[in-house]
């Protein structure tokens, strides 16, 4: 058996203010846990369930100096209110927390914890297993909202919820875990960023109800400077800010330099000893993919059934991720204005070009004059309205109808009423200061403000993360998977947050990867059923594999 290849010398991170890297946690005294003597641990899981074919191997290699984190016991409660979790008393969901090291280049340092949710096998008959989920963002929470979901058919099929406990986590750094903060705590996220119109009807970010990737450019919209270098400048400059405002309120300050994929990739596989299973079986949508693809490069023996929803590109940089992000919106909102000027009630008119003209001259005139609702105290911006609609095209196309209804009547009955309760059902847009922070430290600074300027939509990530100071400082993490046992990609070929060409190029750097090609729009396709019969086929697909192994046909495409 070839031990995976780990290696804790990836990096020595550089934090943006070293003095302060000595802090100690927030809830975690950074004292005895390391202290123990090292552990000679056996298997650290009973074998899986007939007939569900693994590795041929029957023991998971525990890395060396981590001993006492894959020895710990996890303790497992029923959810209760002031957990620190969540309530859902009465819910028949677990919970638990487990200890990782703060960077794994020194385990005998701080600790911290990651949050956990268990939604438990519904047939105990038939169980088989862990799954472990995580929903994107990067900065989004495993837990809330999603593990509490599954009990209503969303999340995974009814079948995987009979066969598998499902289990979600807080990433290091958000929610739960030990979190990023940039103010006391309630405090709103200080970058400020949302999604924004270009002034040609382009969608230049990409703020979302349901996993998303954009960082957002964190600056004030409504003060742009007019030169390509001051805009820069201004971005660079909010950077510096807000990490002068997260430095200040986390702890440990180092976290800042250890919420890369690698290490919420290691703090998996702690998590997978923990629960029992000598494999990681998992569901990744969006950002999740980039996860578990990282866990198969750096534990491709303890690789099981790993599923990458909705994937992101691994060799992307900050540019090419901000442009082809941004391209792959246009391409979306293009789909919807051309879909509905072809509809009975679209308050656009002619060819899509000349809608999305109007759809951005609709966006400006909101901004300067603010349409009404129901509510004297209450008027929709342009912005909010460019939001309502961007959100939606994370949607499939089901949708887009519903969209046109609510746009007719906030543009031709100047009443914007359904914009502003879609809007506070959905909650904020705006992206959270854990998200930067992944970004930054997942692929390093390209360039400089001699370079950016030629494009500074494309670079304005590159500058916040200059500003920002915690980086990467080595190229990122090559991913091939070699080894891996049989992972499943599903790509989405109108996908406006992750571009279908992603998944294909997930799949491609992934040595045993298989992809499925769900001919439809939207983001995030399994366990979607408005997908329609694509939706129907990539579920059938999925199902089979998590409950089987048994791998899709090749080059398989689900359509409407």
């Amino acid at each position: 058996m070839r031990p995976p290849r780990m290696s804790w010398s990836r990096r020595r991170r550089t934090a943006a203010n070293p003095s302060m890297s000595a802090s100690r946690g927030r809830r975690i005294a950074a004292t005895a846990l390391l202290a123990c003597a090292a552990l000679a641990l056996g298997p650290t899981t009973a074998l899986a369930a007939e007939g569900k074919e693994r590795h041929p191997h029957d023991e998971a290699t525990v890395p060396a100096g981590l001993e006492s984190y894959y020895g710990q016991a996890l303790e497992w409660y029923p959810c209760t209110a002031g957990d620190g979790i969540a309530a859902e008393k009465g819910t028949g969901l677990l919970c638990a927390t487990a200890l990782v090291p703060l960077d794994y280049d020194d385990p005998e340092g701080e600790s911290i914890e990651i949050a956990m949710k268990k939604h438990p096998a519904t047939d105990k008959d038939k169980r088989q297993g862990a799954l472990f989920f995580n929903p994107g963002g990067p900065g989004f929470s495993g837990i809330d909202g999603f593990i509490p979901a599954v009990a209503q058919g969303a999340v995974v099929s009814t079948e995987v919820a009979q066969a598998y406990d499902i289990i979600g986590f807080d990433p290091r750094g958000v929610g739960s875990s030990t979190p990023i903060q940039c103010g006391p705590k309630g405090q709103d996220d200080p970058s400020g960023s949302t999604g924004s119109t270009d002034g040609t009807g382009s969608a230049q970010g990409s703020d979302s109800v349901n996993p998303s990737l954009d960082p957002g450019a964190a600056k004030d919209q409504a003060a742009q400077p007019q030169s390509p270098e001051e805009y820069l400048k201004a971005v660079v400059g909010q950077g510096a800010q807000l990490r002068e405002q997260c430095e200040k309120h986390t702890r440990p300050v180092g976290l800042l330099d250890n919420v890369d994929a690698e290490s919420v990739a290691r703090d998996m596989d702690i998590m997978r000893a923990l629960v029992g299973e000598h494999d990681l079986d998992f569901l990744g949508i969006s950002y999740g993919t980039y996860l578990g693809a990282a866990y198969a490069e750096l534990f491709p023996e303890n690789t099981g059934r790993l599923v990458l929803d909705s994937a992101m590109d691994p060799t992307v940089t900050h540019a090419r991720f901000r442009k082809e992000q941004s391209e792959a919106m246009n391409a979306a909102l293009a789909a919807y204005l051309e879909s509905c000027v072809a509809t009975e009630g679209c308050p656009f008119t002619g060819t899509g070009e000349e809608a999305g003209q109007q759809f951005a001259d609709f966006i400006k005139q909101a901004n300067e004059t603010p349409i009404p609702t129901d509510d004297p105290n209450r008027a929709v911006t342009g912005d909010e309205i460019q939001s309502f609609v961007v959100r939606s095209l994370y949607y499939p196309s089901v949708v887009w109808p519903q969209v046109t209804e609510v746009l007719a009547q906030a543009k031709n009955a100047n009443n914007a009423t359904a914009v502003a309760k879609a809007l506070e059902a959905a909650g904020p847009a705006t992206v959270s200061e854990a998200g930067i922070a992944i970004h930054c430290m997942d692929r390093p600074v390209e360039g400089n403000m001699t370079s950016w300027v030629a494009d500074p939509q494309a670079n304005e990530m590159d500058a916040l993360c200059q500003g920002w100071g915690h980086t990467r400082q080595e190229p990122a993490l090559e991913i091939d998977g070699k080894s891996a046992a049989p992972i499943v990609v599903v790509g989405i070929t109108g996908d406006p947050a992750t571009p279908y060409h992603w998944s294909e190029a997930m799949a491609n750097e992934l040595d045993s990867a298989e992809l499925v090609t769900v001919e439809s729009s939207g983001h995030g396709a399994y366990a979607n059923l408005l997908h329609g019969n694509a939706g129907i086929c990539v579920d059938k697909a999925v199902d089979t594999y998590l409950l089987t192994g048994e791998m899709p046909s090749d080059d398989l495409v689900c359509t409407l």
